[in-house]
């Protein structure tokens, strides 16, 4: 699972506006769908339950899986799309991917007519698998180790929603490391970017080692006569019995 890039507005009529996040590629299979379709919506109804769609047959999701996967920092900016709930039909529909991944926004009555255009796996009106048009896509590790039994009836069930909510959780916190690795390198970007522009080098480079004046004006970072480094605490120095500033030669 990726993340990237700024998040879009709002889709207008007629529009999928693609979300800057891959799916965790056992999300569907942690909602609980059992399709085998290329195209899946999600959205929540006003009584809150979680519905999955991909046109030729809608079944009730999993609560849990999609609280755990929208309550995360990772997907936070989904709160920006009405994906439904709290009294009200959803007027966007999220809409997943499942041979790319890819994630898209799209209004309700758009998607839904995306969705009753694709090929099918199963018959709308006998449920029956089309054999011609059943997919070849790999299955995730995390999927085929759930579908393994591990005991009987409903006990296998508990087994298989647990183990997918944990691989879930994994790919969502592994996207957050991901995610804050890329602000850290961004940072420190802009932060040459900046120096950069004041002709000056980052404090700590091997190229030079920067002191700020003793200027009460806001005056910019400026270059010190030697490569010097100031250090100094409010607590004792641990060589020394009292308070004191220290010099320290950096070169």
């Amino acid at each position: 699972m990726s993340v990237g890039g700024p998040w879009p507005d709002p889709p207008r009529p007629g529009e999928l506006a693609a979300l800057p996040i891959a799916a965790p590629a056992v999300l569907l299979d942690a909602l609980g769908y059992r399709g085998g379709d290329q195209y899946v919506a999600v959205h929540v109804g006003p009584r809150g339950a979680v519905w999955l769609d991909d046109g030729g047959r809608r079944d009730e999701g999993d609560l849990l899986a999609w609280h755990r996967f929208t309550t995360h920092p990772v997907t936070e900016p989904l709160t920006r799309y009405d994906l439904g709930g709290a009294g009200r039909d959803a007027s966007e529909w999220l809409l997943i991917d499942r041979d790319t991944n890819q994630l898209s926004v799209g209004r309700a009555e758009h998607v839904a007519e995306f969705l009753a255009d694709q090929p099918h796996t199963r018959d709308r009106l006998t449920g029956l698998l089309t054999a011609k048009l059943v997919p070849t896509r790999a299955v995730d590790p995390d999927v085929r180790a759930a579908r393994t039994p591990t005991g009987p009836g409903w006990q296998a069930n508990a087994d298989r929603a647990g183990h997918l909510l944990d691989a879930l959780t994994r790919a969502l916190n592994g996207s957050q490391v991901q995610q804050d690795a890329a602000g850290v390198v961004a940072g420190i970007g802009a932060l040459s970017a900046f120096l950069h522009d004041q002709g000056t080098t980052a404090p700590g480079t091997a190229a030079s080692v920067f002191t700020r004046p003793d200027r009460s004006d806001g005056a910019a970072w400026q270059p010190a006569a030697q490569p010097v480094g100031v250090w100094s605490t409010a607590d004792p120095d641990p060589a020394a019995a009292t308070d004191q500033q220290h010099e320290v030669d950096l070169s």
